[in-house]
């Protein structure tokens, strides 16, 4: 296992690079539109862009390995996102941030399923689920700490969109300095989203919710904070610790799953969920350290909410399909973060910086309450049906291809009772 880790190094560091230049310019934007005075239902659309662009991406990208290969399309599209990053200050208008945020959002995804599906060609059979648990954590700690760079400069000025795309750039390096053989050039596969919704209705709503309430906190979060007056450090610190803390449960909450009906689990952690953001409109009203302690616990539950609702719709999967399916969830998850701003934002625009939290707090109740109802719709799954819990994350449809319950040779065991990562 070390020394898998170790010959992927470079396509980890990539990635890392990728998500904290991603971090820290989804926050940048966020609070550089407060600055212009967009209106914050046009700064729910700007971000909702960028999933837009994510949404495109994996229908597109396997058409252009084909022609160029996985590295120097990885360097096309890195110098695209760079090049998109540093205009958006010299072009500031809704129209055109729209647009570039598609582009942006393109290119990201073309970079992710680039590197998602050299992982799987290198990782081994008993080594895939690790590799995989290692890009999650890569994933949340390079966004968690891209929001730390805010505290470089101001959202006002040049040198944070200087810095994001200066990251991007860096990217290219380990990719382009790597001896690592690349694989297969992929075919697309365009998942029946009608089939998708009868083997698991659970699964594909529950996998929106999760789209719909994480990308409302990344793009809403920072005017929250700076509703509740904070300052430039405490909503880094705010944002920061929202997304690291999406680690502290996912062992917890995997082995949890594996022992109980995962549609009462669901709900119940909706449920919580829902209450949590009724408590952050309470709590961050006594100060920047509650509302970050608070915000933490909030992050914590929330992220566990995807991996519950991938693992339910595998439970209902045949393995053959696994690829192509789970592949529509991350897309459903995407269609998610496309409204989850629109929605969080034209709420704080009528009720001001609660609307975040009232929208994730409506989403999760109504999650909630249809987990409950498939809970009296049917029979939980046969325990011989049941697959394992495994951590993951909503990039594209290539981190399929890293779980290892796709693979019945792979060790697919991730969590159990005497096993981590």
């Amino acid at each position: 296992m070390t020394r898998t880790i170790y010959q992927l190094t470079a396509l980890f560091v990539g990635f890392g690079l990728l998500t904290l230049a991603n971090g820290l310019i989804n926050s940048v934007l966020v609070l550089r539109m407060q600055v212009e005075g967009f209106a914050l239902e046009m700064s729910g659309l700007v971000m909702s862009a960028h999933a837009l662009g994510v949404l495109i991406g994996p229908f597109v990208v396997p058409r252009l390995l084909h022609r160029t290969g996985h590295i120097r399309l990885f360097a096309i599209l890195a110098a695209v996102i760079s090049v998109v990053t540093l205009l958006h200050p010299l072009f500031i208008a809704a129209p055109a941030w729209l647009g570039l945020r598609v582009v942006s959002g393109f290119a990201l995804a073309g970079c992710s399923m680039i590197l998602e599906s050299w992982l799987n060609h290198r990782a081994e059979h008993g080594t895939r689920g690790r590799v995989l648990a290692v890009y999650m954590i890569v994933n949340y700690l390079g966004f968690g700490l891209g929001q730390f760079l805010l505290l470089v400069g101001s959202p006002a000025s040049f040198e944070l969109f200087s810095l994001s795309a200066a990251l991007f750039s860096l990217a290219l390096l380990p990719i382009a300095a790597t001896r690592i053989s690349e694989p297969e050039r992929p075919t697309p596969q365009v998942p029946s989203f009608y089939r998708l919704w009868r083997l698991s209705p659970l699964g594909t709503v529950g996998c929106f919710a999760a789209g719909f309430i994480g990308m409302a906190f990344i793009a809403a979060g920072p005017l929250f904070a700076r509703g509740r007056s904070m300052d430039l450090d405490a909503i880094a610190l705010f944002m920061g610790v929202a997304v690291i803390s999406g680690l502290v449960l996912q062992l917890p909450m995997g082995r949890l799953s594996d022992q109980v009906d995962r549609r009462k689990l669901i709900a119940g952690v909706a449920f919580v969920l829902a209450l949590l953001a009724v408590l952050m409109i309470v709590v961050s009203r006594h100060g920047a350290l509650a509302a970050t302690l608070m915000v933490a616990v909030y992050g914590a539950v929330g992220y566990t909410l995807y991996p519950l609702a991938l693992t339910h719709a595998n439970d209902m999967i045949d393995q053959h399909e696994t690829v192509a399916l789970s592949g529509g969830l991350i897309f459903a998850s995407a269609l998610g973060s496309i409204l989850g701003p629109v929605a969080a934002t034209g709420a704080m625009s009528v009720i001001g910086p609660d609307g975040l939290f009232a929208v994730t707090a409506a989403m999760a109740g109504g999650l909630g309450v249809f987990a409950i109802w498939r809970v009296l719709e049917g029979a939980p799954v046969v325990e011989a049906a049941r697959t394992d819990f495994v951590p993951t994350v909503a990039t594209t449809p290539a981190v399929a291809e890293l779980d290892p319950r796709v693979h019945p040779e792979a060790e697919v065991t991730i969590i159990g009772p005497d096993e981590r990562f």
